[in-house]
């Protein structure tokens, strides 16, 4: 019993390790995405009235999965004053990722 104690608190420690690291290199490649499209946009690569591209989508979509708040924020008030249409974009996938997170959230804890 004391060994399977230990081996579920070593579990949960491992796991919360993996998450906050993922975190961590989520963050970080946040803000390396966020001033490579500001930079890209001060070069005229990009313009300022356009939405997300697919790269960009699918860049959003995999960080909200991760912490949609925390990404959500990030890139709503990153691209809020240069990219309007990419922030509001970026904010309505963060709050559908929120909401779908907490339905699927209480649907496990109804199931336990």
């Amino acid at each position: 019993m004391v060994g399977f104690l230990a081996f579920n608190l070593l579990n949960r420690a491992l796991v919360a390790t993996m998450y906050y690291t993922l975190i961590l290199i989520g963050l970080a490649y946040c803000i390396y995405f966020t001033s490579h499209l500001k930079k890209r946009f001060w070069e005229k690569k990009v313009s300022a009235n356009e939405k997300l591209t697919t790269g960009e989508l699918i860049t959003v979509i995999v960080l909200d999965i991760i912490n949609p708040i925390l990404f959500g924020l990030i890139f709503y008030f990153t691209w809020k004053g240069m990219f309007p249409k990419k922030s509001k974009q970026a904010d309505t996938i963060a709050m559908i990722i929120l909401v779908t997170e907490i339905i699927i959230g209480f649907a496990f804890h109804l199931i336990k």
